[in-house]
């Protein structure tokens, strides 16, 4: 059996992070997304925002029919109407 070059061993070891290090960081980058998603906030007109739902009002049989409504026999079933 062959035997196996010694492995190299690195001279310089990785910087350890604390745990304190790595919560700033954190800290760090919630902070700046979120001061980042306030000022996109404050640029835009907020267009994006859902509108809210006109209210139902109430109405009578003859306003309703005013509308001329579609007949609706009963027999099309939903795919027939829509088309």
């Amino acid at each position: 059996m062959a035997r196996m070059p010694p492995k190299r061993m690195s001279t310089s070891e990785a910087p350890v992070m604390t745990e304190a290090a790595i919560r700033k960081l954190v800290v760090d980058s919630v902070t700046t997304a979120l001061e980042a998603q306030a000022a996109n906030m404050a640029n835009t007109d907020n267009t994006t925002r859902p509108r809210e739902a006109p209210v139902a009002r109430q109405c009578s049989y003859k306003e309703f029919m005013s509308c001329q409504p579609i007949n609706f026999k009963g027999s099309e079933g939903a795919i027939g109407l829509i088309r």
